[in-house]
Protein backbone atom coordinates (compact mmCIF):
# COMPACT_ATOMS: atom_id res chain seq x y z
CA UNK A 1 0.00 0.00 0.00
CA UNK A 2 1.33 3.31 -1.09
CA UNK A 3 0.70 5.24 2.69
CA UNK A 4 2.14 8.96 0.52
CA UNK A 5 0.07 12.02 0.86
CA UNK A 6 1.54 15.51 -1.43
CA UNK A 7 2.32 17.89 1.01
CA UNK A 8 3.17 21.65 -0.14
CA UNK A 9 6.59 23.13 0.59
CA UNK A 10 4.82 25.79 2.45
CA UNK A 11 3.44 23.78 4.94
CA UNK A 12 6.34 21.50 5.48
CA UNK A 13 8.56 24.87 5.97
CA UNK A 14 5.45 26.03 7.79
CA UNK A 15 5.87 22.95 10.47
CA UNK A 16 9.79 22.24 10.53
CA UNK A 17 10.32 26.03 11.02
CA UNK A 18 7.79 26.37 14.32
CA UNK A 19 9.90 23.54 16.00
CA UNK A 20 11.98 27.01 17.60
CA UNK A 21 8.11 27.58 18.88
CA UNK A 22 7.70 25.11 20.60
CA UNK A 23 8.41 26.69 24.80
CA UNK A 24 6.42 29.81 23.64
CA UNK A 25 3.73 27.60 22.93
CA UNK A 26 4.28 26.17 26.43
CA UNK A 27 4.39 29.11 27.61
CA UNK A 28 0.77 30.28 26.06
CA UNK A 29 -0.96 27.21 27.55
CA UNK A 30 0.37 28.26 31.11
CA UNK A 31 2.16 25.23 31.29
CA UNK A 32 5.64 24.38 32.08
CA UNK A 33 8.26 22.43 30.46
CA UNK A 34 8.77 18.84 31.10
CA UNK A 35 11.28 17.72 33.38
CA UNK A 36 13.82 15.38 32.03
CA UNK A 37 11.93 12.66 33.69
CA UNK A 38 9.34 13.09 31.26
CA UNK A 39 10.45 13.47 27.97
CA UNK A 40 14.02 14.04 26.39
CA UNK A 41 12.48 17.05 24.25
CA UNK A 42 9.88 18.85 24.38
CA UNK A 43 8.38 18.47 20.60
CA UNK A 44 6.88 15.50 20.18
CA UNK A 45 7.56 14.23 17.03
CA UNK A 46 5.96 12.03 14.39
CA UNK A 47 7.48 8.75 14.89
CA UNK A 48 6.54 9.08 18.57
CA UNK A 49 2.86 10.30 18.66
CA UNK A 50 2.06 7.58 16.16
CA UNK A 51 3.94 4.54 18.22
CA UNK A 52 1.89 6.21 21.43
CA UNK A 53 -1.45 6.51 19.18
CA UNK A 54 -1.49 3.09 18.44
CA UNK A 55 -0.85 1.54 21.42
CA UNK A 56 -3.37 3.16 22.91
CA UNK A 57 -5.75 1.96 20.86
CA UNK A 58 -4.08 -1.34 20.67
CA UNK A 59 -3.33 -1.12 17.11
CA UNK A 60 -1.83 -4.57 15.96
CA UNK A 61 1.91 -3.81 14.77
CA UNK A 62 2.68 -4.78 11.27
CA UNK A 63 5.49 -6.30 11.68
CA UNK A 64 5.42 -8.10 8.04
CA UNK A 65 4.71 -5.42 6.07
CA UNK A 66 6.55 -4.42 3.09
CA UNK A 67 9.04 -1.23 3.98
CA UNK A 68 7.70 1.89 1.99
CA UNK A 69 9.67 4.70 3.66
CA UNK A 70 13.46 4.92 2.97
CA UNK A 71 13.92 6.46 6.69
CA UNK A 72 12.05 3.75 8.24
CA UNK A 73 13.47 0.09 8.10
CA UNK A 74 12.43 -2.65 9.01
CA UNK A 75 14.83 -2.74 11.63
CA UNK A 76 13.37 -0.15 13.08
CA UNK A 77 11.85 -0.98 16.72
CA UNK A 78 9.00 1.19 15.34
CA UNK A 79 8.27 0.00 12.06
CA UNK A 80 5.61 -2.35 12.99
CA UNK A 81 3.61 0.48 14.84
CA UNK A 82 4.32 3.24 12.02
CA UNK A 83 3.09 0.81 8.73
CA UNK A 84 -0.39 0.04 10.85
CA UNK A 85 -1.34 3.19 11.50
CA UNK A 86 -0.32 4.09 7.77
CA UNK A 87 -2.06 1.30 6.85
CA UNK A 88 -5.16 2.17 8.63
CA UNK A 89 -5.42 5.51 7.23
CA UNK A 90 -4.25 7.40 10.62
CA UNK A 91 -1.15 9.16 8.89
CA UNK A 92 1.29 9.39 5.62
CA UNK A 93 4.24 10.12 4.33
CA UNK A 94 5.88 12.63 1.75
CA UNK A 95 6.30 12.47 -1.81
CA UNK A 96 10.04 11.81 -1.38
CA UNK A 97 9.67 8.61 0.21
CA UNK A 98 9.98 9.24 3.71
CA UNK A 99 7.95 9.16 6.23
CA UNK A 100 10.26 11.73 8.78
CA UNK A 101 9.94 9.78 12.13
CA UNK A 102 11.77 12.74 13.79
CA UNK A 103 9.93 15.34 12.38
CA UNK A 104 7.51 17.46 14.11
CA UNK A 105 3.56 18.06 13.31
CA UNK A 106 1.40 20.64 13.84
CA UNK A 107 -2.05 21.23 15.91
CA UNK A 108 -4.22 20.94 13.52
CA UNK A 109 -2.50 17.80 11.50
CA UNK A 110 -2.97 16.10 14.55
CA UNK A 111 -6.19 17.35 15.07
CA UNK A 112 -6.70 14.78 11.80
CA UNK A 113 -4.65 12.00 13.24
CA UNK A 114 -6.75 11.97 16.18
CA UNK A 115 -10.08 11.62 14.07
CA UNK A 116 -9.01 9.21 11.31
CA UNK A 117 -7.75 7.02 13.99
CA UNK A 118 -10.70 6.82 16.19
CA UNK A 119 -13.26 6.68 12.80
CA UNK A 120 -14.99 10.33 13.35
CA UNK A 121 -14.75 11.51 10.30
CA UNK A 122 -18.29 11.80 9.79
CA UNK A 123 -18.72 13.93 12.52
CA UNK A 124 -15.85 16.13 11.59
CA UNK A 125 -17.21 16.43 8.23
CA UNK A 126 -20.27 17.67 9.37
CA UNK A 127 -18.09 20.61 11.32
CA UNK A 128 -16.10 21.27 7.90
CA UNK A 129 -18.02 24.22 6.85
CA UNK A 130 -17.78 25.82 10.66
CA UNK A 131 -15.23 28.05 10.87
CA UNK A 132 -12.93 27.06 14.57
CA UNK A 133 -14.74 29.40 17.36
CA UNK A 134 -10.83 30.69 18.15
CA UNK A 135 -9.36 34.25 17.85
CA UNK A 136 -6.93 33.11 15.92
CA UNK A 137 -9.44 31.21 13.40
CA UNK A 138 -8.00 32.54 10.51
CA UNK A 139 -4.75 30.54 10.57
CA UNK A 140 -6.32 27.50 10.62
CA UNK A 141 -6.23 25.64 7.00
CA UNK A 142 -9.85 25.56 5.73
CA UNK A 143 -9.19 21.25 5.27
CA UNK A 144 -8.47 21.46 9.09
CA UNK A 145 -11.67 23.00 9.85
CA UNK A 146 -13.62 19.74 10.68
CA UNK A 147 -11.49 18.19 12.54
CA UNK A 148 -10.17 20.98 14.82
CA UNK A 149 -13.72 21.63 15.45
CA UNK A 150 -14.32 17.80 16.33
CA UNK A 151 -11.00 17.29 18.66
CA UNK A 152 -12.06 20.59 20.51
CA UNK A 153 -15.44 19.51 20.85
CA UNK A 154 -14.75 15.91 21.89
CA UNK A 155 -11.62 17.42 24.19
CA UNK A 156 -8.67 15.95 22.41
CA UNK A 157 -7.18 19.05 22.20
CA UNK A 158 -7.91 22.28 23.69
CA UNK A 159 -7.38 26.09 22.82
CA UNK A 160 -4.37 28.18 25.12
CA UNK A 161 -6.15 31.17 27.80
CA UNK A 162 -5.71 33.65 25.06
CA UNK A 163 -8.37 32.17 23.10
CA UNK A 164 -6.06 31.15 20.13
CA UNK A 165 -6.03 27.55 18.73
CA UNK A 166 -2.56 27.86 16.97
CA UNK A 167 -3.13 25.20 14.64
CA UNK A 168 0.51 25.62 13.11
CA UNK A 169 2.50 25.03 16.20
CA UNK A 170 4.16 22.10 16.69
CA UNK A 171 2.69 19.64 19.18
CA UNK A 172 4.92 19.38 22.21
CA UNK A 173 5.38 15.78 24.30
CA UNK A 174 2.73 17.32 27.35
CA UNK A 175 0.50 18.05 25.27
CA UNK A 176 0.41 14.83 23.50
CA UNK A 177 0.23 12.89 26.99
CA UNK A 178 -3.06 14.68 27.67
CA UNK A 179 -4.48 14.06 24.39
CA UNK A 180 -3.63 10.53 25.01
CA UNK A 181 -5.20 10.41 28.52
CA UNK A 182 -8.22 12.01 26.56
CA UNK A 183 -8.43 9.10 24.12
CA UNK A 184 -8.73 6.39 25.99
CA UNK A 185 -10.67 8.05 28.65
CA UNK A 186 -13.13 8.89 25.24
CA UNK A 187 -12.28 4.92 24.04
CA UNK A 188 -13.37 3.39 27.57
CA UNK A 189 -16.27 5.84 27.60
CA UNK A 190 -17.48 4.47 24.34
CA UNK A 191 -16.38 1.09 24.44
CA UNK A 192 -18.92 -1.93 24.10
CA UNK A 193 -19.58 -4.28 26.90
CA UNK A 194 -18.37 -8.00 26.73
CA UNK A 195 -19.20 -10.89 29.16
CA UNK A 196 -16.07 -12.88 30.05
CA UNK A 197 -17.59 -15.48 32.25
CA UNK A 198 -21.02 -16.38 34.25
CA UNK A 199 -20.74 -18.11 37.83
CA UNK A 200 -21.76 -20.43 38.62
CA UNK A 201 -23.09 -22.10 35.30
CA UNK A 202 -25.21 -23.81 34.61
CA UNK A 203 -27.10 -22.52 37.89
CA UNK A 204 -30.55 -22.72 39.42
CA UNK A 205 -33.43 -19.60 39.53
CA UNK A 206 -33.10 -17.74 42.12
CA UNK A 207 -29.37 -18.28 42.43
CA UNK A 208 -26.89 -15.42 42.78
CA UNK A 209 -25.23 -15.16 39.84
CA UNK A 210 -21.43 -12.67 38.98
CA UNK A 211 -20.86 -11.76 35.32
CA UNK A 212 -17.28 -10.75 34.79
CA UNK A 213 -16.37 -8.94 31.24
CA UNK A 214 -15.52 -5.13 30.50
CA UNK A 215 -17.11 -1.92 29.94
CA UNK A 216 -20.43 -2.61 32.44
CA UNK A 217 -20.35 0.81 33.62
CA UNK A 218 -23.71 2.39 32.79
CA UNK A 219 -25.50 -1.43 32.23
CA UNK A 220 -29.29 -0.43 31.59
CA UNK A 221 -30.26 -4.20 31.63
CA UNK A 222 -29.62 -7.72 32.40
CA UNK A 223 -31.66 -10.72 30.25
CA UNK A 224 -31.37 -14.22 30.53
CA UNK A 225 -33.58 -15.36 27.90
CA UNK A 226 -35.50 -12.71 27.18
CA UNK A 227 -36.68 -12.37 30.77
CA UNK A 228 -35.00 -8.99 32.58
CA UNK A 229 -33.45 -10.24 35.79
CA UNK A 230 -32.80 -7.71 38.71
CA UNK A 231 -29.06 -6.76 38.78
CA UNK A 232 -25.75 -4.39 40.58
CA UNK A 233 -23.12 -3.33 38.27
CA UNK A 234 -20.33 -3.92 41.30
CA UNK A 235 -17.63 -2.38 38.90
CA UNK A 236 -16.84 -1.75 35.31
CA UNK A 237 -15.97 -5.50 35.11
CA UNK A 238 -18.48 -7.31 37.22
CA UNK A 239 -22.26 -7.72 37.52
CA UNK A 240 -24.02 -9.28 40.34
CA UNK A 241 -27.71 -11.04 39.10
CA UNK A 242 -30.10 -13.18 40.35
CA UNK A 243 -30.80 -15.72 37.96
CA UNK A 244 -35.30 -14.96 36.84
CA UNK A 245 -37.65 -17.69 35.79
CA UNK A 246 -36.73 -20.28 33.17
CA UNK A 247 -35.35 -23.39 31.99
CA UNK A 248 -32.83 -25.22 29.52
CA UNK A 249 -29.99 -23.45 27.82
CA UNK A 250 -30.20 -19.43 26.96
CA UNK A 251 -28.50 -16.17 26.33
CA UNK A 252 -27.55 -14.03 28.55
CA UNK A 253 -27.70 -10.23 27.48
CA UNK A 254 -25.81 -7.40 29.07
CA UNK A 255 -27.08 -3.95 27.40
CA UNK A 256 -25.30 -0.92 27.93
CA UNK A 257 -25.61 2.83 26.10
CA UNK A 258 -22.82 1.39 23.98
CA UNK A 259 -24.05 -1.48 22.81
CA UNK A 260 -24.77 -5.21 23.82
CA UNK A 261 -22.99 -8.33 25.28
CA UNK A 262 -23.92 -12.24 24.71
CA UNK A 263 -22.86 -15.30 26.37
CA UNK A 264 -24.89 -18.38 27.42
CA UNK A 265 -26.16 -19.94 31.03
CA UNK A 266 -27.86 -23.33 31.51
CA UNK A 267 -30.81 -23.87 33.91
CA UNK A 268 -30.38 -26.56 36.61
CA UNK A 269 -31.82 -28.12 38.99
CA UNK A 270 -29.63 -30.24 40.43
CA UNK A 271 -27.51 -28.92 43.09
CA UNK A 272 -24.21 -28.65 42.52
CA UNK A 273 -21.57 -27.17 44.65
CA UNK A 274 -19.12 -24.86 43.37
CA UNK A 275 -15.80 -23.85 44.63
CA UNK A 276 -15.31 -20.70 46.41
CA UNK A 277 -12.62 -18.55 44.85
CA UNK A 278 -11.32 -15.11 44.75
CA UNK A 279 -12.91 -13.24 41.64
CA UNK A 280 -12.33 -9.59 42.05
CA UNK A 281 -10.52 -6.95 43.93
CA UNK A 282 -11.07 -3.32 44.37
CA UNK A 283 -8.90 -0.79 46.23
CA UNK A 284 -9.69 2.78 47.94
CA UNK A 285 -8.47 5.61 49.61
CA UNK A 286 -11.57 7.73 50.05
CA UNK A 287 -11.91 6.60 53.08
CA UNK A 288 -8.95 5.80 54.49
CA UNK A 289 -7.49 2.64 52.52
CA UNK A 290 -9.85 -0.23 52.12
CA UNK A 291 -9.12 -3.45 49.76
CA UNK A 292 -12.96 -4.96 48.55
CA UNK A 293 -12.32 -8.54 47.89
CA UNK A 294 -15.27 -10.01 46.18
CA UNK A 295 -15.88 -13.91 45.93
CA UNK A 296 -18.02 -16.46 43.91
CA UNK A 297 -19.89 -17.89 47.02
CA UNK A 298 -20.72 -15.92 50.37
CA UNK A 299 -17.73 -15.98 52.84
CA UNK A 300 -17.06 -15.19 56.55
CA UNK A 301 -13.66 -14.14 57.98
CA UNK A 302 -11.81 -13.48 61.48
CA UNK A 303 -8.28 -12.45 62.18
CA UNK A 304 -7.64 -11.77 58.66
CA UNK A 305 -3.88 -10.39 58.12
CA UNK A 306 -1.50 -9.55 54.95
CA UNK A 307 0.34 -13.28 55.27
CA UNK A 308 -3.16 -14.39 54.15
CA UNK A 309 -2.77 -13.14 50.55
CA UNK A 310 -0.03 -12.78 48.09
CA UNK A 311 0.71 -9.65 45.74
CA UNK A 312 1.86 -9.82 42.12
CA UNK A 313 4.55 -7.36 43.14
CA UNK A 314 6.58 -8.93 46.02
CA UNK A 315 8.01 -4.95 46.68
CA UNK A 316 4.48 -4.09 47.40
CA UNK A 317 2.65 -4.80 50.93
CA UNK A 318 -0.60 -5.04 52.24
CA UNK A 319 0.53 -3.27 55.38
CA UNK A 320 -1.08 -3.61 58.53
CA UNK A 321 -4.69 -4.87 58.36
CA UNK A 322 -6.91 -2.70 60.80
CA UNK A 323 -10.15 -4.39 60.45
CA UNK A 324 -12.38 -6.63 58.43
CA UNK A 325 -15.98 -6.99 57.58
CA UNK A 326 -18.24 -9.35 55.48
CA UNK A 327 -21.43 -9.26 53.73
CA UNK A 328 -22.26 -11.63 51.37
CA UNK A 329 -19.51 -12.84 48.75
CA UNK A 330 -17.67 -9.44 49.61
CA UNK A 331 -14.86 -9.15 52.26
CA UNK A 332 -13.65 -5.64 53.31
CA UNK A 333 -10.53 -5.06 54.65
CA UNK A 334 -9.41 -1.53 56.35
CA UNK A 335 -5.52 -0.82 55.45
CA UNK A 336 -2.82 0.67 57.22
CA UNK A 337 0.30 1.41 55.50
CA UNK A 338 -0.37 0.02 52.53
CA UNK A 339 2.03 0.23 49.32
CA UNK A 340 0.19 -0.66 46.03
CA UNK A 341 0.59 0.15 42.55
CA UNK A 342 -1.57 -0.39 39.16
CA UNK A 343 -1.54 -3.40 37.63
CA UNK A 344 -0.73 -5.41 40.53
CA UNK A 345 -2.49 -8.87 41.51
CA UNK A 346 -3.44 -10.58 44.72
CA UNK A 347 -4.47 -14.45 45.68
CA UNK A 348 -5.21 -16.45 49.09
CA UNK A 349 -1.76 -17.60 50.49
CA UNK A 350 -2.04 -21.61 50.03
CA UNK A 351 -2.89 -22.63 53.22
CA UNK A 352 -4.42 -19.63 54.14
CA UNK A 353 -6.61 -19.92 57.54
CA UNK A 354 -8.85 -17.35 58.58
CA UNK A 355 -11.50 -16.70 55.60
CA UNK A 356 -14.08 -19.84 55.34
CA UNK A 357 -16.87 -20.46 52.75
CA UNK A 358 -20.50 -21.11 53.84
CA UNK A 359 -19.62 -24.57 54.95
CA UNK A 360 -16.92 -23.83 57.11
CA UNK A 361 -14.16 -24.95 54.97
CA UNK A 362 -10.83 -22.70 53.80
CA UNK A 363 -11.14 -20.69 51.23
CA UNK A 364 -8.50 -22.32 48.96
CA UNK A 365 -5.85 -20.43 46.81
CA UNK A 366 -6.72 -20.02 43.13
CA UNK A 367 -5.52 -17.63 40.58
CA UNK A 368 -4.16 -14.07 40.59
CA UNK A 369 -6.81 -11.27 40.30
CA UNK A 370 -6.07 -7.86 38.75
CA UNK A 371 -6.21 -5.05 41.77
CA UNK A 372 -9.00 -2.03 40.18
CA UNK A 373 -9.13 1.26 41.81
CA UNK A 374 -5.33 1.96 42.75
CA UNK A 375 -5.20 5.89 42.64
CA UNK A 376 -2.40 7.09 40.57
CA UNK A 377 1.39 8.04 41.79
CA UNK A 378 2.92 11.58 41.50
CA UNK A 379 5.88 11.79 39.33
CA UNK A 380 7.92 14.86 39.64
CA UNK A 381 7.05 18.97 40.28
CA UNK A 382 8.19 21.68 38.72
CA UNK A 383 8.45 25.14 40.40
CA UNK A 384 7.62 28.69 37.91
CA UNK A 385 9.20 31.69 40.04
CA UNK A 386 8.10 34.04 37.71
CA UNK A 387 4.49 33.32 37.84
CA UNK A 388 4.62 31.75 41.27
CA UNK A 389 2.99 28.37 40.00
CA UNK A 390 3.56 25.05 40.58
CA UNK A 391 2.88 21.87 38.63
CA UNK A 392 2.03 18.65 39.84
CA UNK A 393 2.50 15.84 37.28
CA UNK A 394 0.51 12.63 37.22
CA UNK A 395 1.09 9.00 35.39
CA UNK A 396 -2.62 9.19 35.09
CA UNK A 397 -5.93 11.68 34.57
CA UNK A 398 -7.00 13.51 37.86
CA UNK A 399 -9.02 15.58 39.27
CA UNK A 400 -8.83 18.93 41.59
CA UNK A 401 -10.81 22.23 41.92
CA UNK A 402 -10.37 22.75 45.15
CA UNK A 403 -6.85 22.18 46.56
CA UNK A 404 -5.79 23.23 50.15
CA UNK A 405 -2.01 24.01 51.27
CA UNK A 406 -2.64 20.77 53.84
CA UNK A 407 -3.13 18.91 51.16
CA UNK A 408 0.30 18.82 50.12
CA UNK A 409 3.60 18.37 52.48
CA UNK A 410 7.39 20.26 51.83
CA UNK A 411 10.30 17.94 53.36
CA UNK A 412 11.44 21.46 55.05
CA UNK A 413 9.70 22.10 57.79
CA UNK A 414 9.97 25.96 57.41
CA UNK A 415 8.91 26.53 54.04
CA UNK A 416 5.09 26.72 52.81
CA UNK A 417 3.12 26.83 50.25
CA UNK A 418 1.30 29.97 51.05
CA UNK A 419 -2.07 30.28 49.26
CA UNK A 420 -3.24 28.29 46.66
CA UNK A 421 -4.81 31.49 44.84
CA UNK A 422 -6.35 29.27 42.39
CA UNK A 423 -6.47 25.41 40.78
CA UNK A 424 -6.15 24.23 37.00
CA UNK A 425 -6.18 20.44 36.95
CA UNK A 426 -6.10 19.52 33.13
CA UNK A 427 -5.45 15.46 31.97
CA UNK A 428 -2.12 14.33 34.49
CA UNK A 429 -1.50 17.89 35.35
CA UNK A 430 -2.54 20.37 38.27
CA UNK A 431 -1.11 23.63 37.92
CA UNK A 432 -1.19 25.61 41.26
CA UNK A 433 -1.08 29.85 41.27
CA UNK A 434 0.48 30.56 45.11
CA UNK A 435 0.83 33.17 47.12
CA UNK A 436 2.68 34.18 50.10
CA UNK A 437 4.72 30.85 49.56
CA UNK A 438 7.97 30.41 50.49
CA UNK A 439 9.78 26.90 48.60
CA UNK A 440 13.47 26.63 48.68
CA UNK A 441 15.73 25.41 45.59
CA UNK A 442 16.06 21.66 46.77
CA UNK A 443 13.08 21.03 48.67
CA UNK A 444 10.47 17.99 47.74
CA UNK A 445 6.98 17.39 48.44
CA UNK A 446 4.53 14.49 49.07
CA UNK A 447 0.54 14.11 48.63
CA UNK A 448 -0.78 14.34 51.84
CA UNK A 449 -1.88 11.21 53.56
CA UNK A 450 -5.96 10.52 53.67
CA UNK A 451 -6.72 13.90 51.87
CA UNK A 452 -9.60 14.36 50.11
CA UNK A 453 -9.13 17.14 46.87
CA UNK A 454 -6.88 15.59 44.07
CA UNK A 455 -8.78 12.36 42.99
CA UNK A 456 -7.94 9.86 40.65
CA UNK A 457 -10.66 8.56 37.63
CA UNK A 458 -12.43 6.67 40.17
CA UNK A 459 -12.71 9.78 42.13
CA UNK A 460 -10.72 8.01 44.89
CA UNK A 461 -8.28 10.40 46.53
CA UNK A 462 -4.93 10.01 45.31
CA UNK A 463 -3.09 8.23 48.14
CA UNK A 464 0.28 9.63 49.50
CA UNK A 465 3.44 8.43 48.00
CA UNK A 466 7.44 9.13 48.14
CA UNK A 467 8.57 12.71 48.01
CA UNK A 468 9.81 13.89 44.91
CA UNK A 469 11.53 16.63 43.83
CA UNK A 470 10.99 20.17 43.34
CA UNK A 471 12.43 21.71 40.16
CA UNK A 472 13.34 25.32 39.73
CA UNK A 473 12.27 26.75 36.32
CA UNK A 474 15.20 28.74 35.10
CA UNK A 475 13.65 32.54 35.67
CA UNK A 476 15.21 35.56 34.89
CA UNK A 477 15.22 37.79 38.54
CA UNK A 478 17.77 40.74 37.63
CA UNK A 479 19.43 42.78 34.77
CA UNK A 480 22.24 45.49 34.66
CA UNK A 481 23.95 47.52 32.09
CA UNK A 482 27.19 48.42 31.93
CA UNK A 483 26.84 50.99 28.84
CA UNK A 484 30.54 51.93 29.01
CA UNK A 485 31.67 48.52 28.69
CA UNK A 486 28.49 47.81 26.41
CA UNK A 487 27.81 45.13 28.41
CA UNK A 488 24.43 43.92 30.08
CA UNK A 489 24.54 41.29 33.02
CA UNK A 490 21.29 39.02 33.09
CA UNK A 491 20.96 36.95 37.03
CA UNK A 492 19.19 34.03 37.08
CA UNK A 493 17.46 32.02 39.57
CA UNK A 494 19.34 29.05 38.65
CA UNK A 495 22.53 28.19 36.62
CA UNK A 496 21.96 28.73 32.63
CA UNK A 497 23.82 27.48 29.96
CA UNK A 498 24.16 29.47 26.48
CA UNK A 499 27.03 28.90 23.18
CA UNK A 500 25.88 31.63 20.85
CA UNK A 501 22.48 34.35 20.79
CA UNK A 502 22.08 35.27 16.91
CA UNK A 503 19.01 36.69 17.70
CA UNK A 504 18.22 38.25 20.87
CA UNK A 505 15.16 39.53 19.82
CA UNK A 506 14.25 35.60 20.54
CA UNK A 507 15.36 35.09 23.28
CA UNK A 508 14.39 38.51 25.15
CA UNK A 509 11.99 41.68 25.05
CA UNK A 510 12.31 45.09 25.64
CA UNK A 511 9.58 47.39 26.81
CA UNK A 512 11.07 50.37 24.97
CA UNK A 513 9.48 50.57 21.53
CA UNK A 514 12.50 51.17 19.30
CA UNK A 515 15.14 49.81 21.62
CA UNK A 516 17.52 47.29 20.71
CA UNK A 517 19.80 44.86 22.17
CA UNK A 518 22.21 44.87 18.68
CA UNK A 519 24.61 41.99 18.30
CA UNK A 520 25.60 39.78 20.91
CA UNK A 521 29.49 39.86 20.27
CA UNK A 522 30.39 37.92 23.27
CA UNK A 523 28.76 35.67 26.07
CA UNK A 524 30.69 34.39 29.36
CA UNK A 525 28.56 33.17 32.33
CA UNK A 526 27.59 30.08 30.79
CA UNK A 527 27.17 27.80 33.52
CA UNK A 528 26.38 29.93 36.18
CA UNK A 529 23.76 32.19 37.38
CA UNK A 530 24.83 35.08 35.63
CA UNK A 531 25.42 35.68 31.82
CA UNK A 532 27.02 38.79 30.90
CA UNK A 533 26.31 39.74 27.00
CA UNK A 534 29.00 42.20 25.16
CA UNK A 535 26.72 43.92 22.96
CA UNK A 536 27.52 45.70 19.76
CA UNK A 537 25.11 48.72 17.92
CA UNK A 538 22.69 48.46 21.10
CA UNK A 539 19.97 51.02 22.02
CA UNK A 540 19.07 51.24 25.73
CA UNK A 541 17.66 54.11 28.11
CA UNK A 542 19.81 54.02 30.94
CA UNK A 543 17.84 53.21 34.02
CA UNK A 544 14.72 53.36 31.96
CA UNK A 545 13.94 50.40 30.01
CA UNK A 546 13.22 46.92 30.83
CA UNK A 547 13.73 43.38 29.59
CA UNK A 548 11.58 40.04 29.49
CA UNK A 549 13.43 36.18 29.35
CA UNK A 550 11.41 34.57 26.18
CA UNK A 551 11.55 30.90 26.27
CA UNK A 552 13.77 30.83 22.99
CA UNK A 553 16.11 28.41 21.63
CA UNK A 554 19.61 29.72 23.09
CA UNK A 555 19.23 29.67 26.66
CA UNK A 556 18.94 25.84 28.21
CA UNK A 557 19.28 24.58 31.61
CA UNK A 558 21.13 22.07 32.65
CA UNK A 559 18.75 19.42 31.05
CA UNK A 560 18.81 21.15 28.10
CA UNK A 561 15.14 22.61 28.53
CA UNK A 562 14.12 26.32 27.73
CA UNK A 563 13.83 29.13 30.64
CA UNK A 564 10.78 30.23 31.99
CA UNK A 565 9.13 33.64 30.14
CA UNK A 566 9.42 36.42 32.88
CA UNK A 567 7.13 39.86 33.03
CA UNK A 568 9.37 42.95 32.25
CA UNK A 569 12.38 43.26 34.88
CA UNK A 570 14.03 47.03 35.52
CA UNK A 571 17.18 47.03 33.68
CA UNK A 572 19.42 49.14 36.35
CA UNK A 573 22.71 51.03 35.68
CA UNK A 574 25.47 49.28 36.57
CA UNK A 575 27.68 51.16 39.89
Amino acid sequence: MNCVVPVSRKLLGTILGSVLLTASLAAACNLPLPTAAAASAVTETRGEFTVQLAKALGLQPEDGAQPVFSDVPSSDPDFGYIMAACQSGWISGFPNGTFQPDGVLSREQVAKIEIHALDLQTQAVALSGQTPNYLDANMTGKWAWGYVNEATTIGFLTSFPNGDFMPAYPFTTVQAGNALSQIESYVADHAEPAITGIAPNPGAQGASVLISGTNFTGATSVQFGGTAASFTVTSNALITTVVPPGSGTVSVTVTTPNGSATDTFRYTHVHKTVPTTLIGAVYSSSDGSTLTLTFNNEVSASSVNSGDFTLGDFEDSLGTITNESVSGNSLVLTLSGATLIPDDTIALTSGQSDIEDSKGHMVPTSAPVAISGIPTLLAYVDYIQASDQLVLFFDSPVSGSSVLPQDLILSNSSDTLGNIVSTNASGSLISLELSDQSITNGDSLAIASGQSDILDINNSSVSAGMPVSIYFVPTLISATYAAGEHQLALTYNSNVYVTSITDPTVDFSLGVAGDTLGTVTNISGSGTDTLVLTLSGEQLENGGDTISSLPGPDILDSQNRRVAETSSILISDAP
